[in-house]
């Protein structure tokens, strides 16, 4: 059955996608707003440096001295909170990268900031008295109307908005300073009318040039972002999807060459946070991995609703859990050829210190790659731990079981936190017994009672369930599901030699391959064991 377009449909925390739409699903993708967010930083630190310096220099030296003691400190107060709102605002929007959420924080920080320092440098032109006040007043609003549209990506209704708030202090200013100082503050009765209508004037103009200003920036920097996209990704149909992702395939903008689009998915309920940290990791780790048996990424960001996405290569044919389906138990001549495959990719993985934790028959591929048949390619990292990690950035504490429970580790089933490479030791293991004998070594009703079957029993002989199994194989599967993982292999590339002492290794060869992939229908996108199952599997 043909999977659904996916026109229209939108899924849980994904905005919907269109067919042949770009992954830029609005004016601007959350990374590039991010990018011109970012510029606000360096202006806001710089800007509490200026008001620092310049408030004490005045307060000493220039004509702040001669105020009256409510208006200095008025004044004092109006710059410790714009300085502050700087300080705090480079810090925010610093941290917000942590989090994917700069581009929202950098708004509401700079909307703040503008606030603050309006008021502040209106209230302090105020203190020069008569219409130079008033008139200088006008002219501090100008400038930050002026900051705002060259710095922040704003469109006409926001500049629109921001620029009415700015304005709304000159009055309130005013009106404050009146009080502090009385009618000395205001212009003369001569003057009045035309500094009145001066400054409504300036706040007419301002926000007409500021509004449009904003929006002609906005469009030549969407306009430019448009002409990046182009070169990039176009969804042509969704392949499939589970707990922590969707997956689509696409093709790239220029090249046309087709490519497999993962795109995180928040579960309900689920930590936001931890989901997103575990689909980058795994996205990072695999990029890492630059090995042949490995899937390849080689694209990452962020789409504009804020879903992080990874492009990665798009194979066809089928993982071994659709094999075991449609073709029964593996030839042990096969399966050795296969797990030799497997095991070359962990050792490049275990050599990074990358773990994969969730090695099962469906996150090994099978695919006839480049005219190479049987070429195995190790998916889905979204559960790995990378041992480098510093321990209080682990993802995965002590007592947080993840991965899947017919392959799982008695240390990671009992949520042990300090997992090694052995652990996928024994993960392997159960899946060499399930492709050899065509069930898992341990099998239940729930799986809670796997997991405590992993954790207390002894696994079975691999010879009770697969008799044309050779004693070799069932020593090197018994020693795989050691309960201990003192008691397992040290390491992939020992487990590989030990594998290769069995009588059926080398037996399998590429002529014989050749002509097995010969006799297959050629694979079809819309089938459950093709490209779909190709995508590192969510969830």
């Amino acid at each position: 059955m043909s999977e659904p377009s996916p026109a229209g449909v939108a899924t849980a925390g994904l905005c919907p996608l269109r067919a042949c739409d770009s992954l830029a699903l609005g004016a601007f993708r959350r990374d590039q707003l991010e990018e011109l967010a970012e510029r606000t930083a360096p202006f806001h630190l710089a800007g509490a440096i200026f008001f620092t310096v310049g408030q004490l220099i005045d307060w000493t030296f220039g004509p702040g001295v001669n105020l009256p003691l409510a208006v200095r400190i008025h004044s004092t107060v109006a710059c410790a909170v714009t300085v502050a709102a700087m300080a705090i605002g480079r810090y925010a929007i610093h941290r917000a990268k942590a989090v994917g959420r700069t581009a929202e924080i950098a708004g509401v920080v700079s909307v703040t900031v503008e606030a603050t320092m309006a008021y502040y440098l209106m209230f302090y032109s105020l203190s020069m008295g008569g219409s130079v006040g008033h008139l200088t007043a006008a002219a501090s609003l100008v400038m930050v109307i002026f900051v705002e549209t060259v710095v922040l990506p704003m469109t006409w209704r926001q500049s629109l908005v921001t620029g009415a708030i700015v304005w709304a202090f000159y009055p309130i200013g005013a009106a404050i300073h009146r009080w502090a100082v009385g009618p000395a503050s205001s212009p003369p009765h001569g003057e009045a009318e035309l500094v009145y209508g001066t400054v409504v004037a300036l706040a007419v103009v301002s926000l007409g040039f500021g509004t449009i200003g904003s929006q002609v920036l906005y469009g030549l920097r969407r306009r430019t972002f448009e002409a990046a996209e182009a070169a990039r990704y176009r969804i042509e149909r969704r392949l499939g999807g589970g707990g922590m992702g969707d997956v689509f395939l696409a093709r790239h903008g220029t090249l046309k060459t087709e490519c497999a689009i993962k795109v995180c998915r928040v579960p309900p309920g689920a930590d936001a946070r931890a989901v997103t940290a575990r689909f980058e990791r795994e996205a990072l780790g695999v990029a890492r991995l630059e090995h042949p048996n490995v899937v390849r990424v080689f694209d990452f960001g962020q789409m504009q609703d804020g879903s992080l996405y990874f492009a990665m290569e798009h194979l066809r044919g089928m993982d071994l859990a659709g094999f075991l389906t449609t073709h029964g138990v593996v030839p042990e001549d096969r399966l050795l050829h296969w797990m030799d495959q497997t095991l070359r990719a962990l050792e490049n993985a275990h050599a990074q210190g990358i773990v994969h934790r969730d090695l099962k028959p469906g996150n090994l591929f099978l695919a006839d790659l480049g005219g190479e048949p049987d070429f195995v390619k190790v998916l889905d990292f979204g559960l790995a731990k990378v041992l480098w990690q510093e321990e209080g950035k682990q993802l995965t504490q002590a007592g947080d079981t993840a991965g899947t429970p017919w392959y799982m580790s008695p240390e990671q089933a009992q949520g042990q936190a300090t997992l090694d490479h052995r652990t996928d030791l024994y993960a392997l293991g159960g899946v060499i017994f399930h492709l050899a004998s065509g069930r898992p070594p341990f099998d239940g009703t729930t799986p809670l009672g796997v997991l405590v079957q992993h954790v207390s029993e002894p696994p079975p002989k691999l010879r009770s369930l697969a008799p044309g199994a050779s004693v070799e194989l069932e020593d090197v599967v018994a020693r795989l599901l050691s309960k201990r993982p003192d008691d397992r292999f040290a390491d992939a590339r020992s487990t590989r030699e030990a594998l290769r002492r069995s009588p059926s290794w080398g037996r399998w060869t590429r002529e014989r391959a050749h002509a097995w992939w010969a006799e297959q229908e050629p694979p079809r996108p819309e089938r459950s064991g093709d490209a779909a199952a190709a995508l590192p599997a969510p969830g």
